[in-house]
């Protein structure tokens, strides 16, 4: 019988593709295999006219849903290339009503307290470090400051989403052809325009934050020591290598606490620690 739901991506350019398919792909087909699902990975652009090769291919996620390859599925799960995904964690599907958009609360993880404490020391770090970013501490000034015209309470994060060919297709992409790119990374690609038009419009199904848990945040909220070298106080001058092996065992040490914990790890803006971690 044909599956009814499949995991989604786009990895496109070199870079991506190759840590996609040796640090995540196996985990990916491993999770599916295990819950019968099927995996579908577009290594081409779905749109190649000059205004979407003038923005992030991040914006043709949007385009996902309505792809043929996908059209025959009651359900799709788009999940961002730098995510691994624990196999034996539950389906991301379960749960999540057909009509309805599955995605994490970016501003609720681990709680709503919590998580301004985790961005408060994240923008103190930044700003120590002379880091340009947009300040936006609460759901309403994160729309604002990415210039929407609106603002939402509440912020869906889109790196994964479940969705339905059937009746979101058109939703994202009045979202794809409705809003340009404005600072490009700096405002996150699509993330403010799909997250408005899905929450304000009463569609957010809230998945459990651990569908992903984003590495930056939980070093920032459990291992802030990572933040500086242990060892180089404890080690005689020229001993700079060894000090950066022993570091190098206590990140992954953390980083194998945060997989742990995590049903899907999302690396985002750490792509050499994706690269060199291993489960």
């Amino acid at each position: 019988m044909p599956a009814e739901r499949a995991l989604v991506t786009i990895a496109l350019g070199d870079a991506y593709r190759r840590l996609f398919h040796d640090k995540a792909e196996a985990g990916w087909k491993a999770y599916c295999d295990r819950h019968g699902f099927d995996l579908v990975v577009f290594e081409i652009p779905l749109d190649t006219s000059a205004r979407a090769t003038a923005r992030s291919p991040a914006w043709q996620k949007c385009l996902i849903l309505e792809r043929p390859e996908i059209a025959s599925y009651r359900q799709v799960c788009w999940v961002d290339t730098d995510i691994l995904i624990r196999p034996d964690a539950p389906s991301v599907f379960a749960h999540v009503p057909e009509d309805k958009v599955g995605s994490v609360d970016a501003y609720g993880v681990p709680t709503a307290d919590i998580y301004q404490d985790i961005l408060a020391r994240l923008y103190a770090g930044w700003r120590e470090k002379n880091l340009f970013f947009i300040d936006s501490p609460t759901p309403e000034s994160f729309y604002r400051a990415r210039s929407l015209p609106r603002a939402a309470s509440r912020v869906m994060h889109t790196g994964v989403m479940v969705a339905s060919p059937a009746r979101h297709a058109g939703l994202f992409r009045h979202v794809y052809d409705a809003y340009e790119d404005i600072d490009g990374k700096a405002t996150n690609y699509e993330w403010g325009a799909l997250s408005l038009e899905v929450v304000e419009r009463g569609l957010v199904h809230w998945l459990d934050y651990r569908f992903n848990l984003i590495v930056c945040d939980e070093i920032e909220h459990h291992y802030r020591f990572l933040h500086r070298n242990l060892f180089a106080p404890l080690l005689a001058p020229g001993q700079e290598s060894a000090a950066q092996a022993l570091q190098n065992i206590v990140l992954a040490a953390c980083l194998k606490e945060i997989y742990a914990n995590a049903f899907f790890m999302h690396f985002a803006g750490l792509p050499d620690a994706m690269a060199a971690f291993d489960p």
